[in-house]
């Protein structure tokens, strides 16, 4: 219906538009990633964050393998240094190992027992969403009832515990290799997000960033670094928690269709 009245309007329909990206919270960060992958020929329209879970970072290396290159760096002597590279690194993967083990024996059956029973039950997920919101009164039992209807799917338990087993565990054999190499002989250093998402910016994709000003989950204050960072424009909607698209609807929607329709006639 909205473009049949832009087309109506003699604007473009949005649908005629490559991608647009919309994110919220921690999906904001998938989100940026899956924008930033896009190649060059198939650029983003927009992209969307609602309360951004993330913030602007710097182009350092990975954190999980800087203390290997801090160790390692301590005797000068090239043979010592691949010696204790390859100490260091089989020491954090046989640790990682050992808790994947662990976890897919004893840890990961009682965490699934306690998913079943808490994210079924109506009171965690009112106590949850109650600091989501600012207006407490707002939250209605069909919101809290939206949250709970994907537990009901048929191993979404499942499902939730291999999500999590797979921050820390080795899809293969190979993973593993590719892991220990990795260790062994640090790839360079990659551009952060931050640079990434910068970079769009610079090659004309429009940037929008929507907080709630009282939400007390992610701080405002990571929005507006990061708009800053980026160049991106930001839309801070008061009386509003960390779900703007749920507690203010149509506050949100006008900030959004306002930005569509500026994109689409620039």
């Amino acid at each position: 219906q909205w473009d049949a009245q832009r087309q109506s309007s003699g604007l473009q329909p949005v649908t005629q538009w490559n991608r647009l990206f919309v994110g919220h919270s921690l999906g904001g960060w998938a989100a940026a990633i899956a924008a930033t992958q896009c190649s060059s020929e198939a650029r983003p329209a927009a992209l969307i964050l609602v309360a951004p879970a993330f913030m602007p970072s710097s182009n350092l290396p990975s954190k999980d393998l800087k203390w290997i290159d801090d160790l390692s760096e301590c005797n000068c002597n090239a043979p010592n240094r691949v010696a204790n590279r390859f100490f260091l690194t089989s020491l954090r993967l046989g640790a990682q190992l050992a808790f994947a083990l662990l976890w897919k024996v004893l840890i990961g059956p009682v965490v699934l027992q306690v998913l079943r029973l808490q994210v079924r039950s109506k009171k965690f997920w009112k106590k949850g969403l109650s600091a989501a919101w600012f207006n407490k009164n707002g939250l209605k039992d069909n919101n809290i009832d939206g949250y709970r209807r994907p537990s009901k799917v048929e191993k979404w338990d499942v499902g939730m515990l291999r999500f999590v087993e797979a921050n820390f565990g080795f899809e293969s054999l190979q993973d593993f290799v590719s892991k220990f190499k990795e260790g062994l002989f640090p790839p360079p250093t990659k551009p952060s997000l931050t640079d990434e998402l910068k970079a769009m910016a610079k090659s004309g994709v429009p940037i929008l960033i929507v907080h709630g000003k009282q939400d007390f989950l992610v701080p405002l204050s990571n929005s507006v670094k990061l708009a800053k960072v980026l160049g991106a424009d930001l839309a801070i909607l008061d009386k509003c928690g960390h779900l703007p698209m749920e507690e203010c609807p149509n506050e949100f929607m006008a900030v959004v269709e306002s930005f569509i329709q500026k994109c689409t006639n620039a």
